[in-house]
């Protein structure tokens, strides 16, 4: 069971890559670029083909050529692929949900440091406080995924099953407020610095530096982009992040 989770997972990351991918393949005018990220298109494919054949009950699956994903009402990005498995629809959504922000910490929030992203003094304490805030984030899913298991254990007689939920529900709306927060932030930042891309160009200080992902970066998606595609890029990813997960402003 844990072998198919583990390749569950591996599939649906795989997948998200792969239309990033594609969405970045269909926009870039760079002729290098466009060329190294076809190359990277069909190696996940075949990837993606492997991980589906040795997991036929997933239903996560690769977008045919061409064919527009409407299954998710307008997010592209989007991981799509509920498992085969009986669960509520809130555990699938908490599921895509940590797909989404995996994806976002590991491809584009190391980002948000000097080392990548050289700006104005005035702006680098808030480009600095991305990385420490989602940290603390992930706290607030643990907390929850503690809870969840504390309901599902049965040693735990003297509490009633009401009082489980509610803990389990306040654990989880304390996590999604939490994301909420940071993501609608980290896009209000990241707009900032597309509007000044876009005019006078003060506060991005080197943006047509070509991005060297460093050796502590597993992920090298945003290597050989140049700064200002790359903040375009994060931008558009947040930005559907955020739209997703549907939190009025308070």
């Amino acid at each position: 069971m844990d072998d198919k989770k583990t390749v569950k997972r591996e599939l649906e990351k795989k997948v998200l890559v792969l239309r990033q991918l594609e969405g970045v393949y269909k926009t870039t005018t760079d002729t290098l670029q466009k060329k190294r990220v076809s190359g990277e298109i069909r190696k996940l494919k075949m990837s993606i083909k492997e991980l589906q054949e040795s997991l036929p009950a997933a239903k996560v699956s690769e977008p045919a050529s061409g064919e527009e994903d409407t299954n998710r009402n307008g997010f592209p990005l989007f991981s799509s692929g509920d498992a085969g498995e009986k669960e509520t629809i809130r555990d699938a959504e908490i599921k895509r949900i940590n797909a989404y922000a995996r994806f976002l910490e590991n491809n584009y929030l190391p980002l948000m440091s000097e080392y990548y992203l050289k700006i104005d003094f005035n702006y680098a304490l808030q480009r600095d406080s991305f990385y420490p805030r989602y940290m603390d984030l992930k706290k607030y899913l643990k907390e929850y995924e503690q809870e969840v298991e504390s309901q599902d254990k049965e040693a735990r007689p003297e509490m009633p099953l009401k009082k489980d939920k509610s803990a389990v529900h306040k654990a989880r709306q304390r996590y999604l407020l939490a994301l909420d927060k940071i993501l609608k932030d980290l896009r209000a930042f990241l707009a900032i610095l597309l509007d000044d891309l876009a005019g006078d160009g003060i506060i991005v200080l080197e943006p047509d530096d070509t991005i060297s992902i460093g050796n502590f970066d597993c992920e090298r998606k945003l290597e050989g982009c140049k700064v200002r595609n790359a903040l375009k890029e994060m931008h558009e990813f947040v930005d559907e992040f955020t739209r997703y997960i549907n939190i009025p402003n308070l």
